[in-house]
Order: structure tokens, then sequence, then C-alpha cells
């Protein structure tokens, strides 16, 4: 419950004990770092997607985690192997006025119907 605010202590203490923590931080700008700070089993979700992308036929997985406030996502990996299509992308920067109005989300690239089934996994 919140609390002015702030969550009450007891939520607090069991937000402590979740595991499948996972927080990605995007570039603000171009030369900056990009951070992927998890938990063992949220980085080993993600290396799974990884190597399923990398290894598989499809392009496209995920990785069901949680941030540390307890809202779910899913961290989608996809595989572009086309040079052409790295063109058409937005660029990953999280200040807006660096990216180009022409380019794409990369959700434009993947198959809706694999994006669906990834979120019902």
């Amino acid at each position: 419950m919140l609390r002015n605010g702030r969550l009450g202590s007891d939520r607090l203490r069991s937000m402590a004990e979740w595991t499948n923590r996972l927080h990605v931080y995007a570039q603000d700008a171009s030369h900056e770092d990009a951070w992927v700070v998890g938990d063992r089993e949220a980085l080993t979700a993600l290396r799974d997607a990884l190597n399923r992308v990398l290894d598989g036929p499809a392009g496209t997985d995920g990785a069901k985690s949680f941030c540390e406030d307890g809202e779910g996502f899913l961290a989608v990996v996809v595989r572009v192997d086309d040079p052409g299509l790295w063109k058409t992308l937005n660029l990953p920067y999280a200040t807006r006025s660096i990216s180009n109005e022409d380019c794409v989300h990369p959700f434009a690239v993947v198959d809706e119907d694999v994006y669906r089934r990834l979120h019902r996994a």
C-alpha cells in the first residue's frame, strides 16, 4: 500500500524477496553507456532468449521480467541480419529529439503473431 507516495513496510519486505528483476537503461544520447542490470534469474532468462534467437530459426524471442516496483514486462530480443533494415530503425536513445521521424520502432520488424505468442507464454 502507498503511504505518502511510498510503499508500506510489509510490501517492501515482500518485494525484497522477489526474483526475476531486470532493469534496462537506454542511452540518453550517443556515446553514453546502456545498462542491463538484473538478478541471476532475470539475466539467465535474457541469456536464454538471446541464445534461442542466435541459434534457432526464429529471429524474435523474449524473457518476462519485473522492475523493482513490481511492474512486469517482456524484454523482446530481435535478430536483424539485413543491413538495409538497420537504416529504417529508430536510434535507441532515450532522448527522443535524436531519433529520426522517418524511422520505425523495432516492433515494426517483428511478426505480430510472434509478438503476441511471446506475451502469452
